[in-house]
C-alpha cells in the first residue's frame, strides 16, 4: 500500500512505480493544479507528459486498486490518470474524487472509459469530494 501526495508532473510518482513490483494499493492526493502554476519550468512539464506518461516502462502486475483524491480536471492530471490505467494490468478498482464542481461527471466518466486500459476488469468510481479546502 502506498499513499503519496504529489502533483501530476512530479517524477516522484514515476520513481515509486518503477521501483516496486509488489504494490497492491495506491492512493494519490493531487496537491497542486499544475495547469494554473506559472512558476513551473515548461521543460519539466513537457518531459513528464510527453515522455514518461506516454511510454510506460513496465506494467504493474500486482496493483489492484488506485484512488485519486483532489482531482481538479487539469490536462496533466488527466494524463496521469491515463498512464496509471495503462500500466495497471491487474486493476480491479479505480476511484477518482473530484473537487472541481464545474467538471461534468458524466463527460469525465465517458473520457475515462475511452482510455486504453491494462485491465478490462477495472471498475470506475467517480465521486464529488465535498468540503474541499486547498492547501
Amino acid at each position: 500500500h502506498l499513499k503519496i501526495d504529489t502533483d501530476p508532473i512530479s517524477c516522484i510518482l514515476l520513481l515509486f512505480l518503477n521501483s516496486t513490483s509488489s504494490l497492491q494499493s495506491l492512493v494519490v492526493r493531487i496537491v497542486r493544479d499544475i495547469d494554473l502554476d506559472e512558476e513551473r519550468d515548461e521543460a519539466s512539464i513537457v518531459w513528464v507528459s510527453d515522455l514518461a506518461y506516454s511510454t510506460p516502462e513496465r506494467p504493474l502486475s500486482s496493483l489492484e486498486e488506485i484512488e485519486i483524491t483532489e482531482y481538479k480536471g487539469g490536462v496533466h492530471e488527466f494524463e496521469m490518470l491515463a498512464y496509471l490505467l495503462e500500466i495497471g494490468v491487474a486493476l480491479k478498482k479505480f476511484t477518482v474524487s473530484v473537487v472541481n464542481h464545474d467538471l461534468e461527471i458524466e463527460e469525465f466518466a465517458r473520457q475515462l472509459k475511452l482510455l486504453q486500459r491494462g485491465s478490462s476488469a477495472c471498475e470506475f468510481l467517480i465521486l464529488r469530494q465535498e468540503n474541499y479546502r486547498p492547501l
